[in-house]
């Protein structure tokens, strides 16, 4: 496609929406070295969907209907209602959203993930500057870097190109 129509094409790619300024940020549970629980079937998530039985020592999976046993570090008895005594001082438990913290097993390689790299790639042919375009870029690249996240080891690059036929 961009080929075919000779304009310049980018991708800007946003995982999660932009959080309004009145809503509250998403909960991060931290399982420590043993990671978040799943169901062992289907490996979903720990919910408000699982149904824990058997006193609490096992739970149900709500999407595969899969019995699991609770490692023995999460366990927590159950109230008359069948529910844990501690489901609303959980997120996983009790809300529709939450984050968690990932351990080494979840990540590629077993490796934890390095900070971000940015590349910019800028089109510097002669048609590019007599448009203003690569002074507009420039410009706009010199307000983006105030808003991009901070690492200690992030790097960024910029590459310019120019495709001008003599």
């Amino acid at each position: 496609m961009a080929k075919q129509s000779q304009v310049p094409l980018a991708a800007v790619i946003k995982p999660l929406a932009m959080l309004p300024p009145d809503e509250t940020r998403p909960y991060v549970v931290d399982h420590g070295e043993a990671g978040p629980i799943r169901c062992n079937r289907c490996k979903a998530y720990m919910c408000p969907y699982m149904q824990f039985i058997e006193g609490g020592r096992r739970f149900q999976c709500g999407f595969c209907s899969c019995v699991t046993d609770v490692p023995p570090h999460y366990f927590q008895h159950l109230d008359h209602t069948g529910k844990r005594v501690d489901c609303c001082d959980r997120p996983e438990l009790s809300l529709g959203s939450y984050e968690f913290v990932a351990t080494v097993d979840y990540c590629k390689n077993n490796k934890l993930p390095q900070p971000p790299s940015f590349i910019f790639f800028i089109d510097v042919s002669y048609n590019a500057v007599k448009s203003g375009m690569v002074n507009i870029v420039c410009q706009e690249l010199k307000t983006l870097l105030d808003y991009l996240p901070r690492y200690t080891h992030t790097h960024t690059h910029t590459h310019t190109h120019t495709h001008t036929r003599l």
